[in-house]
């Protein structure tokens, strides 16, 4: 066996390194400069492009006008639904939250709004209105809630799309929305997973979505903002608009009132940076705007509690505290 020294074995080595190492550069260069080629051809629906590309495919197709509502305050304010817009309505429960919804739905009939009530069926919802002797406005919905799965209520949003050129859907309430499978990531996380979902929904049909929250636990003399929404943080990171509403009330001796006077405060604005509040009062379940309506805490004598005064006054320039 040939008696080779330290000095050839390490050039050697050193000689086979570079060979693989050229081969290595060679074998990479090749392969980019595919990855190059086919970069510079790709044309899947996320391709990269241009904005002015964009701007003229927009003026070729442009969107549809938005929703109005016939509030002119809340139109004002917002600009109208616009298609691919996910809205969030919330409030107290048992302060006119659902009346608010059956309202706007009321007053967008003429895009055939689907209504997805999940505390009651068609029928019983129907039947509620009968009693109350108010005319049954007209809107879509599911015969039967079989389910509040993710999955079911974008089957049900495309049926309606489909079969009625749904423009507006509502969803009242977001609590009873369910994931189509386990969430590993809690309750926040799973807020912002739905709330995503709803979105692409929102964008993919081209329609708007408006969504009621409750709030989290609180008095009904608190006036709320978007941070006592449940899981708030999530709910102001993923909608276009959040709308803040408060019913009156106060305490008169050691009986708690509620009024029919609404305060109204969009609080969040993502399309058209604007917010603001206006006044509402409620008559035969409709809501009516009237800026003349004084509230409790601006009356000559006012309640004690300094903190939520300085709140109201707040909510109604339509801040958040």
């Amino acid at each position: 066996m040939p008696n080779y020294d330290e000095s050839f074995v390490e050039n050697s080595l050193r000689a086979l390194q570079e060979e693989q190492s050229q081969t290595i550069d060679e074998n990479t260069e090749l392969v980019m400069n595919r990855i190059d080629e086919y970069l510079a051809q790709y044309q899947g629906e996320d391709k990269v492009v241009t904005s002015h590309e964009i701007h003229e495919q927009l003026k070729k197709k442009p969107l549809p006008p938005p929703v109005t509502t016939f509030h002119p305050k809340l139109d004002d304010i917002l600009g109208g639904f616009y298609p691919g817009q996910h809205i969030l309505i919330g409030a107290q429960p048992k302060s006119g939250k659902s009346e608010f919804i059956l309202d706007l739905v009321r007053r967008t009939k003429d895009h055939n709004p689907l209504l997805l009530a999940f505390e009651q069926d068609a029928e019983e919802l129907i039947t509620i209105m009968m009693e109350r002797g108010l005319e049954v406005p007209l809107f879509s919905t599911p015969r039967l809630n079989k389910t509040q799965s993710i999955k079911w209520i974008t089957e049900r949003i495309t049926e309606s799309v489909i079969k009625f050129g749904t423009r507006v859907v509502f969803l009242d309430h977001f609590g009873y929305i369910k994931p189509d499978k386990h969430h590993a990531g809690g309750y926040d996380m799973l807020i912002v997973d739905l709330l995503q979902q709803l979105k692409k929904i929102a964008k993919s049909l081209q329609i708007t979505i408006v969504t009621a929250v409750h709030t989290t636990k609180m008095s009904p003399l608190e006036v709320p903002t978007s941070d006592n929404l449940k899981g708030s943080a999530g709910f102001r990171q993923e909608a276009d608009a959040i709308i803040v509403l408060w019913r009156e009330a106060y305490m008169e001796g050691k009986e708690l009132i509620k009024t029919n006077k609404t305060l109204v405060s969009i609080q969040e604005n993502r399309r058209k940076g604007t917010t603001g509040s206006f006044r509402m009062k409620m008559v035969d379940y409709k809501f009516i705007e009237d800026e003349h309506i004084l509230f409790h805490y601006e009356s000559d004598n006012p309640d004690e509690d300094e903190e939520e005064n300085r709140r109201f006054k707040k909510f109604a320039k339509g801040g958040n505290s």
